[in-house]
């Protein structure tokens, strides 16, 4: 049975025996983790036009809501994970850009926010990754996309050492 076959508990007991017998497929987990991650995304996306085309019920809405916050509150994670990723490599570019990517953060200029930290990767022949790419995305909020800015910018730029 293919993996896109198997029901999710069956997923689950075949990941953590595999885990048990052989320590090196944590990367199965992690398929899995991600798997699970765009399921709940879509899953968003379905409920999402079902509310803005047709009188949803409230169940529908309280799940669409829940979803949502746990998708959101994933990404911001993933952002600050990914900016501690790559701080050796472009925080100090970032270090030398911040206060100029923070005020374009805080009034809102999604697209110079983009054209910056786009500039960085392409600059430094890093390829802009996609969690990040996800967060400059026109469907989260203005101030959703701000928490996810704010997110990776404050995980990018390597504290100042203090002397003493």
């Amino acid at each position: 049975m293919e993996n896109s076959e198997k029901t999710p508990e069956e997923l689950l007991k075949e990941i953590a025996w595999k885990i048990e017998k052989e320590p090196h497929s944590v990367k199965d987990v992690k398929s899995l983790y991600e798997s699970k991650k765009r399921l709940d995304n879509a899953i968003v996306s379905l409920l999402e036009y079902k509310i803005d085309t047709e009188r949803a019920d409230k169940t529908s809405q309280e799940v669409y809501k829940k979803l949502k916050m746990e998708t959101v509150s994933s990404l911001l994670q993933d952002l600050a994970d990914l900016g501690k990723k790559y701080r050796d490599r472009l925080g100090e570019n970032f270090a030398t850009m911040g206060f100029k990517i923070l005020e374009q953060i805080r009034a809102g200029r999604r697209s110079d926010v983009e054209y910056s930290v786009v500039r960085i990767f392409i600059t430094n022949g890093e390829t802009i990754p996609d969690k990040l790419i996800e967060a400059f995305k026109p469907y989260y909020d203005e101030d959703t996309f701000k928490a996810f800015m704010y997110a990776f910018i404050g995980s990018i730029i390597k504290p100042k050492e203090k002397e003493g």
